[in-house]
């Protein structure tokens, strides 16, 4: 009795099958590929179909411009504006943003919290405290020290020139300053930055982001009816809702049997 097994056309099955697990693999690699666009296609469109979502985007990216602009330059705006020492420049920003933040994130949450106010008059308010927050942006353009005077140097066009007549003439370099010792010892630094420019340009463009904006604030305003559920009150209306029909269900089926007990009728 022949009891050989014939290895090769296992072998051949198990190839053929790796093969076809093989190509499956690829052609759903390749049907994911193809989907991925499409996917990104269709959650495109359903976000462009939310104006209040698009615009409350736009706001943020705007306002996020100008408050870390701002921010970012501010320290260095302090030192020369205010005749500031770096770390101290630094410790003020960071203290009063910090400190500012955290009074108005906790200051809105009690509102909302306790007022529990509607879509309408929450945009509405956020509105308003932005608005306030970019015009005291603005004011601080006007708010300044004037430009130091330095012993025998001028002020040209807002900026200090240290060409005067009793180094004309010799050839001296004035592209880059270093300090230098004079008669009386002391030594000093100059200030390189036209404070001017420099208070009009970092408080002019915080302020034309932010009112950017607000801006789109207004498109979120206009279209606030839309926001629905948005403290979760209508979940809760609906829960009781569906309690009291519960309740008045109960209370009908007991009203129909005077044991109290429901009836079943069973089918043989």
């Amino acid at each position: 009795m022949d009891t050989t097994i014939d290895t090769s056309a296992t072998i051949d099955d198990n190839t053929e099958g790796s093969d076809a697990l093989e190509e499956l693999n690829d052609n759903s690699e390749n049907t994911k590929n193809i989907s991925k666009p499409k996917e990104i296609k269709i959650a495109l469109k359903r976000l462009f179909k939310n104006p209040i979502l698009i615009f409350h985007a736009l706001a943020g990216i705007f306002r996020v411009f100008g408050y870390f602009g701002y921010y970012i330059f501010k320290p260095k705006y302090m030192e020369m504006q205010y005749r500031q020492s770096a770390s101290g420049a630094s410790f003020f920003t960071g203290s009063t943003s910090v400190v500012t933040m955290a009074i108005g994130i906790m200051g809105g949450g009690v509102i909302i919290k306790y007022f529990k106010p509607k879509p309408r008059p929450l945009v509405i308010f956020m509105f308003c405290v932005e608005l306030v927050a970019s015009f005291a942006i603005f004011s601080a353009m006007f708010l300044g020290c004037p430009a130091p005077v330095f012993p025998n140097s001028a002020l040209l066009d807002g900026k200090i020139s240290l060409a005067n007549s009793c180094n004309f003439g010799c050839d001296c370099s004035t592209r880059v300053y270093q300090p230098i010792c004079s008669s009386d010892g002391k030594t000093g630094n100059c200030w390189l930055y036209d404070v001017d420019k420099f208070r009009v340009y970092l408080h002019g463009a915080a302020f034309g982001f932010m009112i950017l904006g607000s801006v789109f604030d207004i498109g979120i305003i206009v279209l606030s009816n839309r926001l629905k559920n948005l403290l979760d009150d209508d979940n809760e209306e609906d829960d009781k809702k569906n309690e009291i029909k519960l309740l008045e269900k109960s209370t009908n089926s007991s009203s129909s049997h005077p044991n109290g007990k429901s009836l079943s009728i069973e089918e043989s």
